[in-house]
């Protein structure tokens, strides 16, 4: 049995990190090697999130969950904390894959600042959208599209230039 000082000890780093995260996931790891998880947590570490594993009484007593979140609180459950500067997509696709190969279970995801409860299925939709990085490369590339082809064409010797207009006219007139 935990006592008095350690459970308080946990509740206040459970406060601390439950104000700090963005997101908070539930993880089931019942009938997993020790060898997975020791390589899941490694992963979540590398990618800047959170893990860790509480007692489920003491995260009843030290957060506001909703009832919702309360009641997945069975088992053996690892807890990922995800800081608002971690990309949800990203942390998804992280952790979807963990799930994939270490046989780990999802639970749930909570949204600490809207107080939204989401499913396994949500966090699966999450893991296949781009992340924030991917959309950045990809409006930027789109933007300098018309650019590049401009400055391509006026790059060019001057006979392209009057080969392209004779081009242009030339289909004009058909």
């Amino acid at each position: 049995m935990i006592q008095k000082s350690v459970k308080k000890l946990q509740s206040k780093e459970i406060i601390q990190k439950n104000t700090d995260s963005a997101f908070i996931m539930i993880i089931g790891f019942g009938g997993v090697k020790a060898t997975h998880l020791c390589s899941f947590r490694s992963l979540m570490y590398n990618n800047k999130i959170f893990c860790r594993t509480y007692k489920n009484s003491i995260i009843k007593i030290s957060t506001s969950l909703p009832e919702s979140f309360s009641s997945m609180l069975k088992g053996n459950n690892l807890f990922l904390f995800i800081k608002p500067s971690i990309d949800i997509s990203t942390a998804s696709k992280v952790v979807y894959q963990a799930v994939k190969d270490y046989g780990i279970q999802i639970k749930s995801l909570f949204s600490v600042e809207s107080k939204v409860v989401k499913g396994e299925q949500y966090i699966k939709e999450l893991a296949t959208l781009p992340t924030k990085h991917e959309l950045l490369i990809s409006l930027t590339s789109t933007i300098l599209k018309p650019i590049s082809l401009l400055l391509e064409t006026l790059s060019s010797p001057s006979t392209s230039i009057l080969q392209k207009i004779e081009q242009i006219t030339q289909k004009g007139n058909e």
